[in-house]
Order: C-alpha cells, then structure tokens, then sequence
C-alpha cells in the first residue's frame, strides 16, 4: 500500500525507540511508525508486506516470544500470526507472489518445514506448509543472497564458499 516503509538489522533502538531488529517508518513522512514493533530475538535479513501482513525471515528463532524458527508473520498492527514454518538456516531473502500465496523464501538452510530444499523454496502464506518448487537445488557450497519477483518469474543472486560444481 506504499505507506510504510520496513526495514531490518542488526539492532535494538531506532530514534531513541526500542526496535527489536525490525521497524517501520511512516510513508511519505518519514516518521517511525510508533505501533509496528515486532519482538525478535535475532536479526531480521529479508521482509515482504502485503496489504495486510508482514513476512520475515533472519537468524531469530523466537517472535514476540513464540518459537518461530528463521520465519514469522505479524500484522501490520502488530499482532503475531500462527504462520510458523522453519528454516535450519539463516533466511537471507523473501520474495512474495503477486497473489499473495505463497513467499520464495531464501538463504543460508539445507531444509524448509524440514524436508530437503537447500538455498531456495517456497511456503503458502495460509498456512505455512510448503509450495511446490520447480528450480533446481543449489549447489552445497553456495546460498541464495536475494531475490526478486517480476510477474511470476524469480530472479535470485548467491554466493560460495570453497568450490561450486557446474551443471
């Protein structure tokens, strides 16, 4: 909807306010929107809003001091929502569908909802379970650093570490 603007990190305090990791500010002011205050315990990577909620991803494993392993959905008033699927690894990046069904979920795991999907996949904003995904694995050695959504096409970017085998 354009009137906030989310951002996440390393930190505990924006503008002299406690801000567990996440924020909001308010569009076009700029001002930091006072009721948009997730609890988080670990940093937050990657964001995608809705029109109504906001998905999150990162190195946390607790939101507003429920068990959320390196993904969480709040409201955009702030209320935690039962969306509570897991990554074993660090979430890098999100990507959502123009639908709204599902979010690409990226970054540094092995396994999404603990089944085999290493770097990328992709989980159904109703109920957390996990969408099908038809790309290929990625390789070992790296992990998804970000993606983008243009229509129904996902683009991503990655790095390695040690050596990457082709094909």
């Amino acid at each position: 909807d354009k009137t906030m603007l989310y951002v996440g990190g390393a930190f505990q305090f924006v503008d002299g306010k406690a801000r567990s990791f996440v924020a909001a500010f308010n569009l076009p002011s700029g001002t930091l929107n006072t009721t948009f205050k997730p609890q988080m315990n670990g940093r937050v990577y990657a964001i995608a809003p809705t029109n109504s909620n906001v998905y999150l991803g990162g190195s946390f494993t607790k939101a507003a001091g429920q068990l959320r392993t390196r993904l969480a959905a709040v409201t955009k008033a702030n209320a935690l929502l039962p969306w509570a699927p897991t990554a074993d690894g660090q979430v890098t990046s999100l990507a959502m569908t123009p639908d709204e069904s599902r979010v690409v979920v990226g970054g540094r795991f092995n396994q999404l909802n603990a089944s085999a999907r290493r770097g990328v996949g992709a989980i159904y904003t109703a109920d957390g379970t996990r969408a099908p995904w038809a790309g290929n694995q990625i390789d070992p050695a790296a992990y998804t650093t970000s993606l983008t959504m243009v229509d129904n096409l996902v683009y991503l970017t990655g790095d390695a570490q040690g050596s990457v085998s082709e094909g």
